[in-house]
């Protein structure tokens, strides 16, 4: 039998909540203290704080099951004719930067999963690995939500979800791989064709906004190019090249007008250029909309124009059409059947798809703001129109809820069992016998025979 829940965390006073069931981790998500916003906010609205309401689902039909995230913050209300202004930030460093003194990495002080024997990719395990690895692939998969890396805070944004330093972030990509995670791409969680290795947690890395601290290139006097070593792709490929068994990759929430420029014009003439390095190194691109539009209150007419405008343009920048069809919700917010009588049209083309300047337009998922782990592509509560992801900062501010990286990374140690743990193979479903109780019920075995997967159960 799987142990009762745990209630102790890494820190005095905290219970372990990782273990409750969705239904009710959802119910403290909207009962308990609001959350920080997701992205967007200028630098001058009170540190880039506000507060987190339970959003508006769609009408019925189009709507995610009852049981998925659609958890949305509140903001000021948007013209249905106009965009919302883009999050202010400061102006990367020009040039050349001396390397970084990087703190060393703190690990809760609950024991740390330990690293799985040498892996198998691509075969059914046998009887002994699958002792060795325990599989589970109904468990949840933590898909981390990243703005601003920057090398040190500046006035307000310490605490702020929108800004991590080269430092912490560095951390947080050696909690993952000490703890036995795998960064997979966000398209084969989707299509639930994950690849991880048997024994590892996959997760997933998403960064919204494409800031110039995300990609930037120091340009040399001859007018060569290189990789900022600490923006984002500088760091994950130092990272990921000095740790080659914990994937390769990361996806970017690209917005039109800002493609990794925004007040740092010397980096406009890239884009196309960083967006093709980007797909032909194994990351991949995002549909951020054209101007970060808040789609909770638009037209139809706008809505197409800021998604299917911008998903073309996607397309033609990158030269890889498969890296777009995501939608990386400017604010987390859905189209609002509450308030916008066009919303429920455009939920119907999120789901079915829609024609824009001559050419059809399809998409793949939807993602929100926070503020969980997603459920396995395997549960009847994975809904790729409505992911939830863990805003990347540690501790809470006052007033917010307790759902940021500290929470759940004790969570993680806590209760790995609830975690996603790969078979290695994508071409097979494993998942013990016993199940955690918290799972008990969430196999999605329709959708596991429909996709022509082999169940395992052990």
């Amino acid at each position: 039998m799987i142990s009762s829940i745990l209630t102790r965390s890494t820190r005095p006073g905290r219970e372990v909540l990782f273990g409750q069931p969705w239904l009710r981790l959802a119910a403290l998500v909207f009962l308990l203290l609001p959350i920080l916003a997701a992205c967007g906010f200028s630098s001058n609205d009170s540190g880039g704080q506000i507060s987190w309401t339970q959003g508006t689902r769609p009408a019925e039909g189009i709507a995610p099951p009852a049981n998925a995230d659609t958890t949305q913050p509140t903001v000021a209300a948007t013209d249905v004719s106009g965009a919302t202004d883009p999050p202010a930030e400061p102006a990367p460093t020009e040039g050349a930067v001396e390397e970084a003194t990087l703190a060393p990495t703190e690990v809760p002080t609950t024991a740390p999963i330990q690293p799985t024997q040498p892996v198998v990719t691509g075969e059914i395990l046998s009887p002994e690995q699958l002792q060795q690895y325990q599989p589970n692939e109904l468990g949840v998969v933590p898909v981390f939500m990243y703005h601003n890396i920057v090398q040190e805070y500046g006035p307000g944004e310490e605490g702020d979800v929108l800004f991590r330093t080269e430092a912490e972030f560095r951390d947080d990509l050696q909690f993952l791989y000490d703890n036995n995670f795998y960064i997979i791409t966000y398209r084969e969680y989707i299509e639930n064709r994950i690849t991880a290795p048997a024994g590892k947690h996959p997760a997933v890395l998403v960064f919204d906004d494409s800031r110039p601290n995300q990609f930037y290139y120091n340009i040399a006097e001859d007018g060569s190019v290189t990789i900022d070593p600490h923006s984002a792709i500088g760091i994950l490929e130092d990272f990921f090249s000095t740790h080659p068994d914990f994937g390769h990759t990361a996806m970017f929430g690209v917005i039109e007008i800002w493609c990794f420029d925004f007040e740092a014009p010397d980096q406009t003439e890239y884009c196309q250029q960083k967006l093709q390095w980007l797909v032909d190194n194994g990351y991949e691109v995002a549909n951020h909309t054209k101007d970060h539009q808040d789609l909770s209150n638009v037209t139809t007419e706008i809505f197409m124009e800021k998604v299917g405008g911008t998903t073309l343009w996607l397309q033609e920048q990158s030269g890889q059409e498969s890296a777009t069809g995501a939608v990386v919700l400017p604010y987390g917010l859905f189209p609002d059947t509450d308030i916008n009588p066009e919303a429920l049209d455009q939920w119907r083309m999120v789901r079915n798809g829609f024609d824009y300047d001559g050419q059809h337009i399809q998409l793949i998922s939807l993602l929100a703001a926070g503020a969980e782990p997603a459920p396995s592509p395997n549960s009847i509560n994975f809904d790729p129109m409505s992911i939830a992801r863990i805003g990347a900062k540690d501790e809470p501010s006052e007033g917010e809820g307790n759902l940021f990286l500290d929470y759940w990374f004790s969570q993680f140690l806590a209760r790995p069992d609830l975690l996603y743990t790969s078979d290695g193979n994508p071409d097979t479903i494993t998942v013990p016998a016993e199940l955690p109780g918290e799972q008990v019920g969430l196999l999605d075995t329709e959708k596991i025979e429909s996709e022509g997967k082999q169940l395992i159960e052990y």
